[in-house]
């Protein structure tokens, strides 16, 4: 059980380094180019993962927050651009919110672990 709990602990960080992983290997598989912003990423959860500094961690967590939640808004917005409500039009809405409703539970979840106070 301790096991578990100390593994459920590190998930934000292990879904942001996923995450960054994917970015970075689905850039470089799909153009040729190096994501920095995807190598920015897991560097700065490895270090986190590493020092595990509590005022980074609520800073990150909470500017991931904001993040998410502005793509949120983004992908409605892209979907409300089509002129007819095709199946890519639904795909598209139903992974853009899986993905960053994921990312906006994970960097709540970041802040909320960071801002424990310890005595």
């Amino acid at each position: 059980m301790k096991n578990l709990k100390k593994a459920l602990s590190f998930s934000p960080e292990l879904f942001f380094i996923v995450a960054g992983i994917v970015a970075f290997v689905g850039e470089l598989a799909g153009t040729g180019k190096i994501s920095y912003a995807g190598l920015a990423l897991v560097a700065v959860f490895l270090l986190q993962l590493k020092f595990q500094n509590k005022i980074a961690g609520y800073i990150i967590g909470f500017m991931l927050a904001l993040v998410c939640l502005y793509m949120l808004f983004a992908v409605y917005s892209e979907f409300s651009e089509f002129e007819t409500t095709t199946a890519e039009a639904i795909k598209m809405l139903a992974m853009g919110w899986a993905l960053f409703g994921a990312g906006l539970i994970f960097a709540g979840l970041l802040v909320a672990k960071n801002m424990k106070v310890t005595t």
